[in-house]
């Protein structure tokens, strides 16, 4: 590794309101330093490989640069998070890949298959970056479990004030880099076009995702499509359809107030799973005890398509978790008041 880039000043000398990271923890980030790796230029919204070092014959006609990859910064970083933060990722970036497909499949539709070009997408990467800036600017006591719905926000916050100047910094290099623009500095009439319409879309996404109704939707259409992390996917190496179940659950952990799909009524599954999180607190913590035991059990003796091995360092995370929800006395939700309760348990 290189030592910490004179280009990364800015966040050596940055101050948080919040108090994170802490100067500990930046300290160790310079210290770590960072990496060289090939990279292959790009314009906004040009297709290609990331790196010239791929065998193929575009690679071999693409522009041969080189970028500073941040990759073990991000991962000291994220190895931070506390266990409602990285619950709210999760969450997150579950409905953000709702929302891309979704979306594609309705452009697709009217576009017709033969034309369509997948266009709408915000990567894990930008997603991981604004929620570093939200933790720089988010009091710490926001973070909890008590509070996810309040967190998803705040990161929604966080890319609403970034698309107001058509620009998402990097959270390392700071504003000399725009994580939605191409590589060049210099930008053609056609290239600025571009990166309007991709603010235009990404505010799309961002106002569904800050709606009651506008989550629940995508929460269906995830659940629907099996479109869950790599934790709860069924389709990935880590097969249980168990896990899948239990996600429904997690992903009411938000306790989104009670709203309605379009048409006045809930469906069916949303209320079964909605009705126990919302009556007995109790009851839900047994449920994300048991989400995270078929985890463990799963990730540890679970069939594989691919792979070989076991993730130590997410064992260690999911029972440490485990461990929190079984001995810790605030994890509880806030419970709802009664007359809110006997309102929800009659529309179910």
């Amino acid at each position: 590794s290189l030592r910490w880039p004179y280009e990364c000043s800015e966040f050596s000398l940055r101050d948080s309101s919040s108090g994170w990271p802490s100067l500990v923890l930046k300290h160790e980030i310079m210290k770590a330093g960072c990496h060289i790796v090939p990279r292959t230029a790009r314009k906004i919204g040009e297709k290609g490989p990331k790196t010239w070092l791929k065998f193929d014959f575009q690679s071999m006609f693409s522009p041969k640069a080189w970028r500073i990859s941040f990759s073990l910064s991000e991962k000291l970083l994220t190895n931070q998070f506390t266990q409602p933060q990285r619950k709210c990722f999760l969450i997150l970036k579950t409905l953000i890949k709702a929302y891309s497909l979704r979306s594609n499949e309705e452009d697709e539709k009217i576009l017709g298959e033969d034309n369509f070009m997948p266009s709408f997408k915000i990567s894990s990467f930008i997603l991981k970056h604004t929620m570093f800036w939200a933790l720089e600017r988010v009091d710490q006591s926001e973070w909890r479990h008590n509070n996810l719905y309040g967190c998803v926000h705040h990161v929604l916050d966080q890319f609403e004030i970034f698309l107001k100047d058509f620009s998402i910094p990097h959270y390392f290099l700071g504003p000399k880099k725009n994580l939605i623009d191409g590589d060049y500095s210099f930008k053609t009439r056609e290239e600025d076009g571009m990166l309007m319409q991709k603010v235009m879309q990404y505010h799309m996404c961002i106002s569904q995702l800050k709606s009651y109704s506008g989550m629940i939707e995508l929460i269906k259409f995830a659940l629907m499509r099996n479109i869950l992390d790599f934790q709860w996917n069924v389709d990935s190496s880590l097969c249980d359809r168990g896990m899948v179940l239990s996600f429904c659950e997690m992903m009411f952990s938000l306790n989104i107030p009670p709203f309605f799909i379009p048409g006045g009524t809930m469906s069916s599954m949303l209320s079964q799973v909605m009705y126990p999180v919302m009556k007995d607190s109790d009851d839900w913590r047994k449920k994300l005890s048991n989400h995270l035991l078929q985890m463990i059990r799963v990730i540890k003796y679970g069939p594989r398509s691919y792979g070989l091995g076991v993730n130590t360092e997410l064992l260690d995370i999911l029972e440490m978790e485990h461990r929190m929800v079984e001995t810790s006395e605030d994890l509880c939700f806030e419970e709802m008041d009664s007359a809110e309760l006997a309102a929800v348990i009659k529309k179910l």
